[in-house]
């Protein structure tokens, strides 16, 4: 009927999805449209319950709440909780900076902020068929990064002392520098210089850049 909504039932062919956000009633709300819109399977989880949630229920893709603060941030312990599902983050600006923290922290596919519930539902279509989707305007701003990029940038072994190649290591298991001070048996004080010492050599501002580096170098 004109004006009526189509409701796609789940099926067993349909991927589960698992989406990752602090408000609940946010997750709850997307993950509902999406099961109407595209007839995914879904649950929703606190950053700090993925594992938990995966433990239940392995999911097929992982949605990340980009809008979120210090979403990139968290990207090295959802990884290390998830497995080996892809992860797609939504809400993300079209712009540069965002577009290249994405790609640095290992996601497998962007759906720009402005996306719709077609633009997930094909994004994680896509996914599961182990594609890499990208919005035009992604696409767009990963090409030009490239274009400008340096041809080979130096290898962060090369570039660091001993000391701070060890504190990278421990930076790209997630070790917060807490952890790193009391692993390397160093002060805290002296932990946070030799931090600040790898993002200026490595030409970056964030840690989660700086582990990316680290992810380039080993391939």
């Amino acid at each position: 009927m004109p004006g009526q909504e189509t409701i796609i039932k789940p099926t067993e062919l349909q991927p589960r999805l698992l989406l990752v956000t602090r408000v609940r009633v946010h997750g709850e709300a997307i993950g509902e449209a999406l099961v109407r819109h595209a007839g995914f399977e879904t649950a929703a989880s606190r950053p700090e319950d993925v594992a938990v949630a995966v433990g239940i229920q392995p999911p097929d893709v992982v949605l990340v709440d980009f809008a979120e603060a210090q979403a990139v941030e968290q990207m090295p312990v959802l990884f290390a909780a998830i497995g080996e599902a892809p992860v797609l983050a939504f809400g993300v600006p079209a712009i540069e900076a965002s577009v290249i923290a994405c790609a640095q922290a290992g996601v497998r596919g962007i759906v720009i902020e402005n996306g719709s519930l077609d633009d997930i539902a094909a994004a994680v279509r896509q996914a599961v068929s182990g594609e890499l989707p990208l919005a035009p305007a992604v696409g767009q701003i990963l090409l030009q990064r490239v274009r400008e990029a340096p041809a080979s940038p130096a290898s962060p072994a090369t570039l660091l002392t001993r000391r701070e190649n060890e504190i990278l290591e421990l930076i790209e298991r997630g070790h917060s520098n807490k952890e790193i001070a009391s692993d390397l048996h160093l002060g805290l004080s002296t932990v946070k210089n030799h931090v600040r010492s790898i993002l200026a050599k490595l030409g970056v501002r964030r840690r989660t850049e700086a582990a990316a580096r680290l992810r380039q170098a080993r391939r």
